[in-house]
């Protein structure tokens, strides 16, 4: 039995003053100064004890891309942040998109990792009939309603809603990068590209995310599929999901910190700091 003394514990929405006893699992929070019953004493003294975080969306770059980052190294960075599970995104070189990708992903992920970890396949134009053959072996899948690595594109609306059918008829969650590429585009050209990557932000108008968003929330409810829209960005997207969820969707959603305290202005104070 392993103790933590002294520390403040999360729980139930607020910290607490406590010790925390586990073996495999949580056994008790006791304010007993001093547990009888631990094989093994920590104090946590000035620290915050929380339950392992889950990073819903990584990028750990293995295989294809290990010179940016690999299983090993990623896996390593979370656990230090107090990350314990990982769901690792699809868009790999090449992608994972085929059955034989996702088993030579999942043994590499078995071998490097040291945090728990689940994978997502990605969802293209002309692999549907394996999804349900990888089903047991993934996390979810992943479509991008815009462009990202090789064939990890689907923008035709009959192979997104052909996607969405395939998708809930296995159970799981799809989840979705949510931009529109024709307004994307049209922003593109209609913007004067000033040199500066404050201008990179003119050419995601919040437009292009809210309008897929609609349009995947459709889908959703037409096919019953489970629904979660990936790196939220907008106000809008906000209320088109909360509205969706008051009446019923099964629809979840996530953001990344940079999107909550930065805007674009801030890239000419703080330049490459961000």
């Amino acid at each position: 039995m392993l103790a933590l003394i002294n520390g403040k514990i999360f729980t139930q929405g607020r910290l607490i003053d406590a010790n925390l006893l586990l073996s495999e699992k949580i056994e008790k929070i006791t304010k007993e100064q001093h547990p009888t019953d631990a094989d093994k004493i920590i104090n946590c003294s000035g620290k915050i004890i929380i339950p392992g975080l889950i990073d819903p969306h990584v990028h750990f770059r293995d295989p294809g891309q290990t010179y940016k980052e690999d299983w090993l190294t990623g896996s390593k960075a979370a656990a230090h942040g107090g990350v314990t599970t990982v769901l690792d995104m699809p868009n790999n070189v090449p992608p994972i998109t085929t059955p034989e990708r996702l088993k030579e992903k999942l043994e590499i992920a078995k071998k490097k990792s040291i945090v728990n970890f689940g994978l997502y396949f990605g969802v293209g134009p002309d692999n549907l009939e394996a999804l349900d053959e990888v089903k047991d072996m993934v996390c979810g899948y992943k479509m991008f309603m815009c462009k990202s690595t090789g064939d990890l594109l689907l923008t035709d609306s009959a192979k997104q809603e052909k996607a969405f059918q395939a998708v809930s008829k296995t159970g799981e969650v799809l989840a979705v990068h949510a931009e529109t590429p024709e307004i994307n585009e049209a922003a593109m050209k209609n913007k004067k590209i000033e040199g500066h990557p404050e201008s990179y932000a003119d050419t995601k108008p919040s437009e292009s995310e809210i309008r897929a968003i609609e349009k995947a929330l459709k889908m959703a409810g037409t096919y019953k599929t489970r629904l979660h829209i990936v790196h939220l960005t907008t106000e809008g997207g906000v209320e088109l999901i909360k509205n969706a969820k008051s009446h019923g969707a099964d629809v979840t959603t996530e953001t990344c910190p940079h999107y909550l305290f930065f805007t674009k202005t801030d890239i000419r104070e703080k330049k490459a700091l961000l």
